[in-house]
């Protein structure tokens, strides 16, 4: 927990500081951290009133949709220049209000990507760009149904469970995944493989490998809808990919394969299904457990003679577990949440599975309907346990610096830090 610092003892720190005596020095002293003397010898901010917060929050939330659509526009071809109106719309419509309130930081920020868009029409071509064969695996964009999150999530892992922030107002969310992890039995199949090996060591190693080949997968297929992926260089891509994740060649050129048939399944599903991309990696927030995720694949798409707007979780295994049914439920209500223009449309919960099909044979994948297979009476049993099995206590941080030498007070080289006071200083 943050320690809390009486006005007397501030009082002595801004003296201390205005004195002559460098922060790092007045911390040390004071038994006070860094980026707390920081703050608390900063000018003070104005007040403020509640409605004008909430604005600004909003403001400062859609320059960050707006820089995440124009690194959308940076990575497409020509033909989606529809995007480039609606930024320009959205920036011109953010900076108005921005103006008003006297935001100038925001506003500077509106110009510099207002700046940026401008600088990329003049180097994109009215024409289509030339293709090479592999950029055909690109499905087609509905520009005006392209989503731009009103807010970003930052990633914070820690202890084993991984959790969710956002800016500038600093606010912690548990991933899905983490909180039923903690909160859901464990399914019977899973346990059951996990038996078949010798040691529960020996399961938890085949765990992490087939979680790190699920990353590159997620990585690989993620870049079909934006741009495409070039299968040249996918041999030395999974090398290189493998060696930051600590294996070596065997493990990468085992799972070579495996990688280009979950492409190409993939991809057979976007043409049978004739899918259109909402978004990938879409930041959700589900405010009444305090969980945030990211979707996968928000899309709408081809089933059972319908177009339906669906969420599709990507999985590189093969089974089919209770947790998933349950992950699904919790993005529907983050994207409700988080979305609520789609709010009046039916929303189907599906999670999509490559088959390890016969290279003679065309590319097969499993696609499962998971729409109402869990009630939101049987969530709310598992996330209300959640007030004992996940509480949010973060493990101290130490940070280390200076020269130690054989002469050095070890104490005197470190600091402990709460996350939250390294977010401040790396960000705000």
């Amino acid at each position: 927990m943050p320690k809390h610092y009486s006005e007397e003892f501030k009082q002595e720190v801004r003296e201390l500081v205005a004195s002559g005596m460098p922060h790092k020095e007045v911390a040390e002293k004071m038994g006070c951290s860094r980026p707390s003397v920081s703050n608390w010898c900063s000018p003070p901010k104005p007040n403020v009133p509640p409605t004008e917060k909430r604005v600004i929050g909003a403001i400062k939330a859609r320059v960050s949709g707006l820089e995440v659509g124009l690194e959308i526009l940076k990575s497409t071809s020509a033909k989606y220049s529809g995007l480039e109106t609606r930024l320009d719309e959205m920036v011109e419509r953010v900076g108005a209000l921005a103006d008003k309130l006297e935001l100038g930081d925001i506003y500077d920020s509106l110009y510099a990507l207002g700046r940026d868009i401008e600088l990329l029409k003049m180097k994109l071509p009215g024409k289509e760009p030339e293709r090479d064969p592999v950029t055909d695996l690109t499905p087609e964009f509905k520009s005006d149904e392209l989503l731009l999150p009103p807010f970003v999530l930052h990633r914070y892992d820690n202890a084993g469970r991984r959790f969710y922030y956002t800016l500038p107002e600093i606010m912690f969310y548990m991933g899905v995944t983490s909180a039923l992890d903690c909160t859901m039995p464990t399914d019977h199949n899973l346990l059951v493989w996990r038996c078949s090996f010798r040691d529960y060591a020996e399961s938890q190693v085949e765990l992490k490998s087939h979680a790190d080949f699920g990353t590159i997968s997620h990585i690989a297929i993620g870049e079909i809808p934006w741009k495409g992926i070039h299968l040249d260089n996918l041999e030395e891509r999974i090398i290189n990919q493998a060696g930051r994740m600590g294996y070596d060649h065997k493990w990468a050129m085992g799972n070579y394969w495996k990688l280009v048939k979950n492409i190409f399944s993939f991809q057979q599903w976007v043409k049978e299904k004739e899918v259109e991309f909402l978004s990938t990696e879409l930041p959700i927030i589900w405010s009444k457990y305090g969980l945030a995720s990211c979707i996968d694949f928000p899309v709408r798409m081809k089933f059972n003679g319908k177009r339906v707007l669906s969420l599709v979780d990507w999985k590189t295994g093969s089974g089919d577990y209770r947790s998933q049914w349950a992950q699904l439920k919790c993005y529907e209500h983050g994207f409700r949440e988080s979305y609520p223009q789609f709010n009046d449309e039916p929303v189907m919960l599906f999670n999509l599975h490559p088959n390890d099909w016969n290279e003679r044979k065309k590319p097969t994948y499993k696609l499962i309907n998971q729409t109402g297979k869990i009630e939101d009476e049987e969530l709310d049993n598992y996330l209300g346990n959640l007030k004992i099995y996940g509480k949010r206590e973060f493990a101290p941080i130490m940070r280390v610096s200076g020269h130690l030498t054989k002469d050095s007070d070890p104490m005197e080289f470190f600091q402990i830090d709460n996350v939250e006071e390294i977010i401040k200083e790396r960000y705000l």
